[in-house]
């Protein structure tokens, strides 16, 4: 009767002590959760922060330029005899790449 007794007690403390184990290791979960919703609520919050700023550029550069890209190159070249030289080598090879009629 004693020695069944003890194993029962012995039983008892294990068992107490795999419980407690548990609950601590459940609260430190659950603590570690909570901690990586933070860091992730932050993570998302710097996000956010960022996006608005690109936006915020974005519309700057769009306000900046309202004509067209093209437009803003137009007469850059303007009396520039490099760039004659450029187009008139360009005019040459194209036409030297179409048959001639006869």
């Amino acid at each position: 009767m004693a020695q069944a007794l003890t194993e029962i007690s012995a039983t008892f403390v294990a068992a107490c002590f795999f419980l407690t184990a548990f609950r601590v290791f459940s609260l430190l979960k659950a603590v570690d959760m909570q901690s990586s919703a933070a860091k992730l609520e932050q993570r998302v919050n710097v996000l956010e922060r960022q996006l608005r700023q690109i936006k915020s550029e974005l519309k700057i550069v769009k306000s900046a330029s309202k004509r067209p890209w093209w437009r803003q190159l137009a007469g850059r070249f303007k009396n520039d005899p490099l760039f004659d030289q450029i187009a008139q080598a360009g005019k040459t090879y194209r036409r030297s790449l179409t048959p001639r009629a006869r």
